[in-house]
């Protein structure tokens, strides 16, 4: 006999509709991880932004005596799982997972209101601030889930002695753990559950003493320091802030949203539901049809793809630009270089651009195809910035210029810290100035970052038994290069510099190369021609387009025709320049609309670049 059903259908409602939500959230969370790994590769992002962290006593301290300093020591290292990528992506989803499940917990503390929307937005928020590639998203990350989390625990005490003990604690702890912004969303969080409370509304009064104790506490005890700087999330753009400040937002409004629609609040599990009515009620919130869910993941992945579709780009390629130069993919470089628009290459791409058209034996054939270099330089030295001293410091150690490269490599260990590429490069320079006990030294440091042990404990094996490490091969291709005699100087000059490296080293490719670079960026054709003679020693097969481009000029300007040891300008380049003069023969190059014509047409050229750059000067 069949035994009648005792099944209550509002109960079986709101479980349908959780197991579809929660399948909708695994889905988003594996799209998310996917993403991560995938578009935005954690390695990529531990180059660029460098989060230092040692396993050192010293350095957990100096993040003790601040307030959010202990938040800031956690994600510095957790952000080194990022040294791989599916560990870095895989650590981000969890965070972002918590997230998550605490705004959906928290909202639905509230009500029924967006508890799947609203964490979708944060989802789309948490992509597009890690497509920054300011190592901001971390940090953040986990302060939210500092607050919400401490939200969730308010929320879920049932005694008003109890919740008002734990406000205050909860705000005080979070404020010396993760500083002054996540402690004051904490509080806004517990400030729009109280006050949606019935007969609780007297506790949101009661919120102002912890702010105001953790505040004194802290200017009493932090005097000396500047206050501003525990704010400061270190966020770089417009970008990056707007996504920041929507972060923090976010579920105090969709709070606020849903104490005026006036939905009401979660029945807890355990309590019976009775008749259809309530099922009713539940069905027109959480107990949606799978529509709801599905619509809210078709906002989060349109999201997505509108970040991944030019919001991001420029930042992304700058980054990609920094990695590929440091894993000595040069095409990478070349590739990501190619893809931004006018002016958006920084002074320290363009030095790892320069770098990698030497390496792939272009610097003389496409040097002038990148439109997008603002400062046209090969050495710009400090003149470019302290954030270029690290991309600089590589290319003058593989010029020979080792003490230039010590330099600079300093001045980025100052600004940037103990990142492990500027600990390397420095041990590598104390090696080719013969100290190898000062080498030690930063092997030493470099032994405390995590993932880079193996590489340290390598370098030191090595110095015990080579302490000059002469059978190294990157050292042993830089030796010969060395400058055998000092050149006084208070900048970078780089003429002088280069001009001095061939003079000790006639076979140093590279310096000729630079050298000729530098000539040509700075209008010398003069000086061009007069070095074409060292093409034979290098054993050139022809000669390089833009040297041809600038004999080509010379010898108009001249009205002469130059013999280069049976060496010949191409025909194609010579029919092109026919065309190029024609075209300026029209006056093309004084009216916009010629310009763009031009550009279209000869914009790969050092013509272009020469009559573009007179103008220039002639203008200012």
């Amino acid at each position: 006999m069949r035994r009648p059903s005792t099944g209550k259908p509002g109960s079986r409602t709101l479980s349908s509709a959780r197991v579809d939500h929660g399948l909708v959230a695994g889905a988003l969370l594996l799209f998310f991880f996917l993403y991560v790994w995938l578009r935005i590769p954690p390695a990529v992002e531990y180059q660029h932004s460098g989060p230092v962290f040692l396993l050192t006593r010293s350095f957990l301290s100096s993040f003790l005596n601040y307030a959010g300093g202990p938040l800031g020591y956690v994600a510095a290292f957790i952000s080194q799982g990022n040294y791989y990528n599916w560990l870095g992506a895989l650590v981000y989803t969890l965070l972002a997972g918590l997230l998550f499940l605490g705004g959906r917990v928290w909202l639905g503390y509230r009500s029924s209101f967006g508890r799947l929307t609203v964490p979708c937005i944060l989802l789309s928020l948490l992509l597009l601030l890690r497509e920054q590639f300011d190592g901001t998203a971390l940090p953040v990350c986990l302060g939210l889930c500092a607050a919400v989390g401490g939200a969730v625990v308010h929320s879920g005490l049932r005694r008003v002695r109890n919740r008002l003990f734990s406000c205050w604690a909860i705000a005080i702890l979070l404020f010396y753990l993760a500083g002054l912004w996540v402690s004051l969303l904490f509080l806004i969080l517990v400030a729009i559950f109280e006050s949606s409370q019935t007969n609780l509304k007297f506790l949101s009064l009661l919120l102002a003493p912890p702010v105001l104790a953790g505040g004194l506490w802290w200017l009493r005890s932090f005097a000396d320091v500047v206050p501003i700087l525990h704010l400061d999330p270190g966020c770089k753009g417009v970008l990056s802030w707007l996504a920041l400040s929507a972060l923090y937002l976010l579920l105090p409004v969709a709070g606020v949203l849903s104490a005026l629609r006036g939905s009401p609040v979660e029945v807890e599990a355990s309590e019976p539901v009775r008749g259809g009515a309530r099922a009713a009620n539940r069905g027109a919130g959480d107990a949606a049809p799978i529509a709801t869910a599905v619509l809210a993941a078709a906002g989060f992945i349109t999201a997505c793809l509108v970040v991944w579709f030019g919001m991001a780009e420029p930042r992304r390629r700058l980054a990609e630009i920094d990695y590929c130069a440091a894993c000595g993919n040069y095409e990478g470089v070349l590739h990501a270089a190619a893809s931004l628009r006018r002016d958006q290459l920084d002074v320290a791409s363009e030095v790892r651009l320069h770098r990698a058209l030497y390496h792939t034996r272009r610097l003389g054939e496409e040097a002038f195809s990148y439109r997008n270099q603002s400062g046209w330089e090969v050495l710009p030295g400090l003149v470019g910035g302290l954030d270029s001293c690290r991309a600089q410091s590589r290319t003058m150690l593989e010029l020979g210029l080792v003490s230039e490269a010590e330099h600079l490599a300093h001045e980025a260990l100052e600004t940037e810290g103990e990142r492990p590429e500027l600990l390397c490069l420095l041990a590598e320079v104390n090696l080719l100035k013969q100290r190898p006990q000062a080498a030690q030294v930063f092997l030493s440091v470099l032994n405390q970052v995590p993932f880079q042990q193996a590489q340290a404990r390598s370098w030191l094996r090595n110095l015990k038994n080579d302490p000059q490490c002469l059978t190294n091969l990157e050292l042993a291709a830089v030796r010969p290069l060395l400058l055998t005699n000092d050149l006084a100087h208070q900048s970078f000059p780089p003429e002088g510099l280069l001009v001095q490296l061939l003079r000790c080293n006639p076979t140093n490719r590279m310096a000729f190369e630079y050298l000729m670079a530098h000539y040509l960026m700075k209008l010398e054709v003069d000086k061009v021609v007069d070095r074409l003679w060292q093409l034979e020693a290098f054993k050139y097969q022809g000669i390089p387009r833009h040297y041809e481009e600038a004999l080509l000029l010379y010898e108009q300007a001249r009205g002469t025709h130059l013999e280069l040891a049976g060496r010949k300008v191409r025909p194609e380049t010579v029919e092109r320049f026919r065309c190029f003069t024609d075209a300026m023969n029209q006056r093309q190059f004084t009216s916009p609309e010629g310009r763009r014509a031009m550009v279209e047409i000869f914009g790969d050229t050092y013509w272009y670049y020469y009559f573009a750059r007179r103008n220039e000067t002639r203008q200012s």
